[in-house]
């Protein structure tokens, strides 16, 4: 009994040991001839890491694989390459129906390359998109029925919508969205829930659009604890809630256009005296421990509690487990034994 209970106990060590060791790190360039073909080699757990350069690729998500740049986000730029038959289906990354929030996109800059089209389209899949910046799309983000955690990202200078949310509810939290000749969120579809802010740690920046929201929806909208830039601000102060408020479109407002329509509750905006700041969250790490965008210092440590995104395992934990089965084995053979 006691070699049965030993040889089970060098089998599990072995186990964990081994999945302790098996995600793997894909560098690109290097492993693949391009960034499609190292997410191929790659399985769920696994990192692609892209080293800086200027990529003219479109690829897909892969369950699992976190695609992250090995530098800053200034210096690992991806370019639509163009080549689709009409601008709503040129998709710079595209996710599955079967990603979820383990599938994570982190550190890039994503370019337009002057075919406008969309920059991150999500069919049905829930992916982590993490300091990013998306410039210059018809559609920054595409989410449609889609959970994604858009989170620390810049969405600027993209020509429809800066994220476009239909019949999905996302949670969008510590971006700045901006300088878009659209809405800079868009919201349709019966089955939307986004959470936009929601709290005073996740305050997005949302200002300088030619409409902040647009929620044509039915249903109300948490946009809490945003900033909305000066000029809404102002507004705000001026108005009692809810009101009619120029920069958001919905069920507040008056006219027939907007019968229908959910609201949008603004409630515990973010003043101009402490959203001063632009974004600069980490793109290649965790950027918990940022100063959120619209805020100041001091919310860093209210940042830092805040876990929307998932965690690794750490490397040691199967390793631990494995010793503490082996004490609970050995102690029950001795007991066996006596």
């Amino acid at each position: 009994m006691k070699r049965r209970s030993l040889k089970v106990v060098t089998v599990l060590a072995a186990f964990a040991a081994t999945n302790s060791v098996s995600a793997k790190t894909i560098l690109h360039p290097g492993s693949a001839p391009s960034i499609q073909d190292a997410i191929a080699l790659a399985s769920a757990g696994d990192t692609v890491l892209v080293a800086p350069g200027r990529y003219a690729e479109k690829f897909q998500l892969k369950n699992g694989v976190v695609v992250r740049a090995a530098s800053d986000r200034d210096s690992t730029i991806l370019v639509s390459p163009g080549g689709a038959p009409e601008l709503s289906l040129e998709r710079l990354v595209e996710c599955g129906a079967d990603i979820d929030s383990t599938t994570v996109l982190e550190g890039f800059t994503l370019e337009d390359g002057n075919f406008s089209g969309v920059g991150l389209f999500s069919e049905g899949g829930s992916p982590t998109v993490r300091g990013n910046v998306f410039r210059g799309f018809g559609w920054g983000l595409n989410l449609r029925r889609s959970r994604a955690l858009v989170e620390d990202n810049v969405v600027e200078k993209c020509k429809a919508f800066g994220i476009m949310v239909f019949a999905a509810s996302p949670t969008i939290v510590r971006n700045e969205i901006h300088g878009n000749t659209g809405s800079g969120v868009e919201i349709s579809g019966k089955e939307s829930h986004p959470i936009i802010g929601g709290s005073k740690e996740n305050s997005n920046r949302i200002y300088s659009n030619a409409v902040s929201i647009s929620n044509a929806s039915r249903n109300e909208i948490d946009a809490t604890w945003n900033d909305w830039g000066w000029e809404t601000t102002e507004e705000m102060k001026r108005e009692g809630y809810p009101s009619d408020i120029i920069a958001i479109i919905d069920g507040n407002d008056f006219g027939k256009s907007h019968r229908g329509r959910g609201k949008v509750d603004y409630r515990n905006w973010r003043t101009a005296d402490v959203t001063a700041a632009k974004s600069s969250a980490p793109t290649n790490q965790s950027v918990s421990g940022a100063a959120a965008p619209g805020g100041d210092a001091r919310d860093s440590s209210a940042a830092a509690t805040s876990s929307p995104s998932p965690r690794a395992i750490p490397a040691w934990a199967p390793i631990t487990a494995a010793a503490l089965l082996v004490g609970v084995f050995l102690a029950a053979a001795r007991r066996r034994k006596r």
